[in-house]
């Protein structure tokens, strides 16, 4: 339909508003009808409601809908195209060739619901009963009048090309072609018909078996060359007007039904010496979906007779080197997703495969050299190969399933009912038996990942739904498929076998145990991420864990408590903690040494529970750590030692290290504690080890501050020499000012 003259751009708010708002009266009136019958008293009143506000829409005088090419005008003002009534109404015009609908302003009930239900009929019922004409005349009153489209008056197309290239197909059928031969016609004056459509029967080009042309085969055999003929004369055109006509066609092409399209696209046209073919240039600017329909829509696709046919339409669709992978992609997913016969699907592939393997001879396109075309000012044409991706170099059966696979993942992020929510966790549940069956490690990685994120608590799921696919990775947490994993982690990139390392920790106690051998005997780097992903999976009690760090010795210890030690933040104290629960001295003197050795300050708190570690050479090494990492939190914890501990043996080994360790700190709360430690009042501190009243006076020398003095004076009148004397020189730095020699360590 040519634009009419009394189009102009929406001027008027009001009318917009006014015409929109009608229009969506019109689809709550419609539904309804349909939903309780004209005769209904809510349909009924909705009735009556709509006729009142179409009268006051059209103003006292009769009101016009129009549908245009690019949308609909309302009493000649358009209306917003981007409203979705709006986008609906036009397109129910437009495919029942109504070209306007004319309303009296004193429209009555019934006259509104007879339209409402035309509208609503299905367009091949319309067909079917006449033509929208018959249908609307049989209950039409005086307040709606329509009218149809005229295509010989609005000569889109020359009479005689169009008789012609349309020659022995229906109307009705073809009716919708016409503005696609306008398009190309245009500029090849009266003549374009006899020059597109050329011999029809026995025409090699075609590859059609002497009576199997149809009357849709010799149509769509004359608009393909005319397409290209048309697309001969804009090729040396410039570079605007080219891809004009290009992305118009394009749309032209997009517009019809799937099977002329289909069928237009699977006619060989022979390009000529100057010029590539048209179709496939064209079919680079149409989108992914309608490139896929122009290979399945078509009943042909099944046929094998017709195989030939298909692959002409394949190889315009896939020609373009950029979007080949992704239009490979679609086609499986569509197929399945749409419920493609099976049949059909194999037919397809298996003509790409043949192309692959050089078995079906590719159709010659042109005869002119590369440099003819390059040296030539129009765009260059893409690179036309016989390789069609990677996607499909395998057999049939993996792609159908690999297809299959995919869709069922990317099901999971449709709007789905909880019913169909569960159909599709099932279904991936049982494709773990089948991807153990086909040795498929990437399609079971895919489908244990998923369940676990569907299951996950993070994760925005309705608790329901993360019920179901908790279950339903409780199913496939079995022994098959973690022996399975584990016997590909040693032969897979390390990146890859992160991933199943972190699988492991979705799959229930098999992949937990997995977890724990994998520290044993993995990978030095899978260990330390096996160890990571099983305090992330473990349960509050760090069970596993525990249970991995107590029966763990030499190395398998080692990389178990490095992987504890990893984590950072405010937990991990309590993690590391939790770890050791079980633990023996072996994992204690262990772990001290390897928080020592990595300058673990923010784990302090470890060191300091271990100062109640009932083992001795635990409580020593914590000392020590804590005294080289300067831990402040342990002072009340030291203190505590240096002033209750045994007096003898390794009781006062300890008392002395925690006096040193007070020192290498140098907090001054410790003063009293050491004043107390170097006065010594009770009997058995004169009768036991001198060293932690020594080592106190040093401490103290180094503290400084009035109490350390006042202690230091009364030790210097010690009845013990090595007590005195050493009060004595501290007491003599002190007072001096000197800068003391902060000592770290502990006696032996």
């Amino acid at each position: 339909m040519s634009r009419s003259a009394s189009a102009r751009t929406c001027d008027s708010g009001s009318a917009d508003r006014a015409g929109i708002a009608t229009l969506e009266a019109l689809a709550r009136t419609a539904r309804q009808v349909a939903l309780y019958g004209p005769e209904h008293p809510i349909a009924a009143e909705a009735l009556s409601e709509a006729c009142r506000e179409l009268g006051a829409s059209a103003g006292g005088g009769g009101l016009e809908v129009k549908a245009e090419e690019d949308g609909l005008l309302w009493n000649g003002t358009r209306l917003a195209s981007g409203d979705g009534n709006v986008a609906r109404f036009h397109s129910t015009m437009r495919d029942r060739l109504i070209a306007s609908i004319e309303i009296s302003s004193g429209v009555g009930p019934r006259d509104l619901a007879h339209l409402l239900r035309v509208l609503a009929m299905e367009i091949e019922d319309i067909e079917a009963a006449g033509g929208i004409t018959s249908v609307f005349g049989e209950g039409a009153g005086s307040g709606i009048r329509i009218t149809l489209v005229d295509f010989t008056g609005e000569m889109l197309v020359p009479e005689a090309v169009w008789r012609q290239l349309t020659q022995g197909a229906s109307p009705e059928e073809t009716g919708n072609l016409r503005k696609l031969i306008a398009c190309c016609a245009g500029g090849l004056g009266d003549n374009a018909g006899a020059s597109a459509t050329g011999p029809s029967v026995g025409d090699p080009g075609l590859d059609l078996e002497p009576g199997q042309e149809s009357a849709e085969d010799v149509v769509a055999a004359g608009i393909a060359r005319l397409i290209q003929r048309a697309g001969e004369a804009h090729y040396f055109t410039d570079d605007k007007h080219w891809q004009s006509w290009r992305e118009a066609t394009a749309a032209e092409l997009a517009g019809l039904s799937p099977q002329w399209r289909s069928a237009i696209f699977r006619a060989p046209v022979g390009a000529s010496s100057e010029c590539p073919d048209m179709l496939s240039l064209i079919a680079a600017e149409m989108d992914e979906s309608n490139c896929v329909s122009i290979v399945l829509d078509h009943p042909d696709s099944i046929r094998a007779d017709r195989s030939g046919m298909l692959a002409v339409a394949l190889e315009r669709i896939l020609a373009d080197r950029g979007r080949r992978r992704s239009i490979e992609a679609a086609l499986h997913r569509q197929a399945l997703a749409q419920g493609v016969p099976e049949e059909v699907y194999q037919n397809v592939v298996g003509i790409l495969v043949s192309r692959i393997e050089g078995r079906w001879p590719a159709e010659p396109q042109t005869a002119s050299s590369e440099s003819e075309i390059i040296d030539s000012d129009a765009p260059v044409a893409p690179e036309r190969t016989d390789d069609v991706g990677d996607l499909l170099q395998t057999t049939r059966d993996d792609a159908v399933w690999r297809s299959s696979l995919c869709v069922l993942l990317e099901s999971l992020h449709a709007h789905l009912t909880i019913g169909q929510y569960g159909t599709v966790i099932s279904l991936l549940a049982k494709s773990v038996e089948e991807c153990l069956a086909r040795g498929d490690l990437e399609g079971l990685m895919a489908v244990v990942s998923e369940l676990g994120r569907e299951a996950a608590p993070e994760t925005e799921r309705e608790p329901s739904r993360r019920g179901v696919a908790a279950g339903a990775l409780a199913r496939v947490s079995t022994d098959p498929v973690v022996s399975f994993l584990a016997e590909r982690l040693g032969d897979v990139p390390d990146g890859l076998a992160a991933e199943i390392i972190e699988l492991f920790g979705l799959l229930g106690e098999p992949g937990m145990s997995a977890l724990a051998d994998v520290v044993r005997a993995g990978k030095e780097a899978d260990a330390k991420c096996a160890m990571g992903a099983l305090l992330a999976r473990d349960g509050p009690d760090m069970s596993h864990a525990r249970d991995l760090v107590s029966a763990a010795r030499g190395i398998a210890l080692e990389r178990a408590l490095l992987g504890a030690l990893d984590g950072e933040g405010e937990q991990a104290p309590q993690t590391v903690m939790a770890v050791l629960a079980d633990a023996g001295e072996e994992a204690w003197l262990q772990t001290v040494q390897l928080i020592f050795a990595g300058g673990r300050g923010d784990l302090g708190e470890v060191l300091v529970r271990m100062l109640h570690n009932p083992s001795g050479p635990v409580r020593m090494a914590a000392i020590n750590a804590i005294a080289e990492l300067a831990v402040k939190d342990a002072v009340p914890g030291l203190c505590e030692i240096a002033e209750a501990e045994a007096y003898f043996g390794e009781g006062a080994r300890l008392r002395e290290a925690a006096v040193r360790a007070l020192a290498a700190i140098g907090e001054s709360r410790a003063v009293r504690s050491l004043c107390a430690v170097l006065e010594g009042k009770a009997l058995l501190s004169k009768l036991g080890s001198h060293r932690p009243r020594a080592a106190a006076a040093e401490a103290l020398g180094i503290l400084g501050g009035p109490d350390s003095r006042e202690a230091l004076e009364k030790g210097s009148k010690s009845m013990h020499p090595v007590v005195r004397d050493t009060c004595r020189r501290a007491l003599a730095r002190l007072l001096a000012g000197q800068p003391p020699v902060r000592g770290k360590g502990s006696a032996g």
